[in-house]
């Protein structure tokens, strides 16, 4: 068995997964029971399983990339881009994360994505992300600044805000950037 794409999920799980043995004839392993248990696994997205004539079984695995820990009431899931929730995790657990909360946060996923480019040109790291009453976002950074943004014109309000000459402003001495009200830019 040759099994291509693990990064994350465990090799014991693929093995366990097959359900047969070395030396059982190659025509009497059922593919596609196969592919349906390892389809089951947190962190697989896809499975391409394939039998050689020669007794090879060779297993494509595409796994899950997580975008996001996903706080909903005190659980915790990673969740890819598109907001699917692959994998319940303990709140310490991939702090390389940042956090999504708040009500219709995943709803709201396409419009974070983009908000989340404009920060990728700054040195600053998003720690988390929270939907507030469903219409607007507050961004917490590592550093400790809050970043409150508007419920309208977002992206707009936001891109405003980048394209102020602030590459000599230290994140490190601010607390709060208050950015709901765009007439005060």
């Amino acid at each position: 068995v040759w099994v291509t794409g693990l990064n994350f999920e465990e090799k014991e799980n693929i093995i366990s997964s097959l359900k047969f043995n070395i030396g059982d004839p190659i025509y009497s392993i059922d593919l596609a029971e196969v592919k349906s248990r390892i389809d089951k696994l947190d962190w697989v997205n896809k499975v391409k399983v394939l039998a050689y004539p020669y007794g090879v079984i060779e297993i494509f695995i595409e796994e899950y990339k997580p975008f996001a820990v996903y706080n909903n009431a005190q659980e915790y899931f990673l969740i890819n881009d598109e907001g699917f929730k692959f994998l319940k995790i303990n709140k310490n657990e991939y702090k390389v994360h940042f956090q999504i909360s708040g009500k219709d946060s995943l709803i709201f996923l396409d419009d974070l994505k983009k908000l989340i480019q404009l920060f990728d040109n700054f040195n600053i790291k998003i720690d988390k992300v929270v939907r507030i009453d469903s219409r607007r976002w507050d961004f917490y950074f590592k550093n400790g600044l809050l970043i409150k943004l508007p419920a309208k014109e977002t992206f707009l309000v936001l891109k405003k805000f980048m394209n102020l000459d602030l590459n000599k402003m230290d994140y490190n001495k601010i607390g709060v950037i208050d950015l709901r009200i765009a007439e005060r830019l």
